[in-house]
């Protein structure tokens, strides 16, 4: 007896209207059928124009990669091909190719290949990439396993993976172009998502420009290094017993204590007193600090009184302020000196970042190809900043081109004059105004001094010496040295 042979449906095509055509083996599917996928690891589509137009002309070419529905319900999700999928949907399409792929089983599955197939394709931004780390992330794989199963480093895999912990305006700011992966990197390291000032502070300096940026991460650099130390300087105390430690706003009060021994920015030499006896361990201690300048340690005792409720010093029955209590004449000056003292040392970090932003812009601009707009811009600076230093004569502006009893002493019509003249004129203009042009007349070793660092420069121009000036640059000979032919000579051989 013979047996035939029986085929098993799979469960997804059972439920699903799948087309098979005769002519190709495409398989073709009712659009309404087809869904995107929820984690699509493409934040936009972009503008899709001119893929609607070509799908109303020539239809879709390339076939969507589908899963199965992850649910179980009829139809299918996209893995590769979400741009695709809406321009179908504008042009109204009724059915699409597509490739089925019911391996993709799982969320996990699903991802893996929506990010493989993009990256392929080098249609994702470093954010999309993150996101999509990030998701496979929750599915307990590791860097090492999300770097093999998509092809990229390790290293590109952890990096990105920090990207995903970025505050939600760098992370849009990256997306758009409007900062670099480095930028986005050094954000990573230095801010917290929920910090919300500083993510205020970065939004704003993203939208004022790459060095305003700069400045702005160096500020929250140097905060985290302050806020680190600081910790560091109270795990400490809190190893000699110190129980506890305010901290508060320069000049501030603190609830219900008083300051007592002003110790300074340092601690240590205070500690080291401890250490030896010399100083007994304080209950508490009060940290003054504003922004992230240095901060000032107090040792501090229980208010003896109690303070208002607004925070002013508690008085006597009679006006009086108590003891051990400050004016509030003496409070206010107190905020005051503090909060100008911190305003001084941010504003000089401020400027030492800045200063170290603007040599490295100078150092790049000196050491790379710079575009012949810049070239003639340098030297039209340095043509106007010379006329205007009074340094230079009247035969200078015979060489400029300009009357020097007219033109000379207005350095707006040298920049005017300037601004008319070729790349390699202005590079003529500035050699002949820098160069020293020293007469060699009269006697003594300067003349000498002059000629040796002026006559070679003109003979590298193309300048044939002239035996008096070549004489001027001869090495010359001690009177205790001669030659053995001059020996000769006087010897009379």
């Amino acid at each position: 007896m013979t047996r035939t042979p029986t085929t098993t449906t799979p469960p997804w095509q059972a439920r699903t209207a799948l087309r098979i055509s005769a002519d190709t083996g495409q398989a073709w599917v009712d659009l309404e059928l087809i869904a995107p996928h929820e984690a699509n690891v493409r934040r936009e589509l972009g503008d899709l124009t001119d893929l609607v137009a070509s799908i109303l002309e020539q239809g879709i070419i390339e076939p969507l990669i589908v899963a199965p529905h992850p649910d179980g319900d009829p139809g299918f999700v996209v893995v590769a091909g979400h741009r695709r999928l809406a321009a179908a949907q504008q042009a109204v399409e009724a059915e699409v190719p597509v490739i089925v792929r019911p391996d993709l089983d799982t969320e996990a599955k699903v991802i893996e290949a929506m990010l493989t197939e993009n990256l392929h394709r080098d249609q994702l931004t470093p954010v999309e990439e993150a996101d999509g780390y990030q998701r496979l992330a929750l599915f307990d794989y590791t860097p090492v396993q999300i770097a093999k199963k998509v092809g990229r480093s390790e290293t590109t895999v952890r990096r990105r993976l920090q990207l995903a912990a970025l505050p939600d305006g760098a992370r849009d700011a990256l997306h758009a172009g409007q900062i670099t992966l480095h930028q986005a990197d050094e954000i990573a390291q230095v801010v917290k998502p929920d910090d919300d000032e500083a993510v205020k502070q970065l939004t704003k300096a993203v939208g004022k420009g790459d060095n305003e940026l700069k400045l702005e991460l160096d500020r929250l650099r140097r905060r985290a290094e302050f806020e680190g130390r600081l910790q560091e300087q109270i795990d400490v105390l809190g190893g000699y017993g110190v129980a506890t430690v305010l901290r508060v706003s320069s000049g501030q009060r603190a609830e219900g204590w008083e300051r007592g021994r002003f110790l300074g920015p340092e601690i240590d030499e205070f500690l080291a007193k401890v250490d030896a006896g010399d100083e007994e361990t304080p209950e508490a201690m009060i940290v003054e600090t504003w922004q992230y300048s240095t901060p000032y340690w107090y040792t501090a005792t229980p208010t003896p009184a109690e303070p208002t409720g607004d925070g002013t010093p508690a008085v006597s029955s009679d006006g009086d302020v108590l003891p051990g209590q400050r004016s509030v004449d003496d409070e206010l000056a107190a905020q005051r000196e503090a909060r100008e003292r911190a305003e001084r040392e941010q504003r000089m970090a401020d400027l030492e970042a800045a200063s170290e932003i603007r040599d490295d812009w100078l150092e790049k601009l000196l050491t790379k190809r710079v575009t012949p707009v810049q070239v003639a811009t340098m030297l039209r600076q340095c043509v106007a900043d010379l006329a205007s230093s009074g340094s230079v004569n009247d035969e200078d502006a015979a060489l400029a081109g300009l009357d020097p009893d007219v033109d000379w002493g207005d350095p707006a019509r040298l920049r005017a004059h300037a601004d008319t003249l070729s790349t390699p004129a202005l590079v003529q203009l500035l050699w002949g105004l820098f160069l020293y042009r020293p007469s060699l007349i009269g006697p003594g070793s300067n003349v000498e001094t002059q000629a040796a660092w002026y006559l070679p420069r003109l003979q590298e121009l193309g300048y044939e010496l002239t035996s008096v000036e070549a004489a001027l640059i001869e090495p010359i000979v001690p009177d205790d040295q001669t030659t053995d032919a001059d020996a000769g000579e006087d010897a009379g051989t």
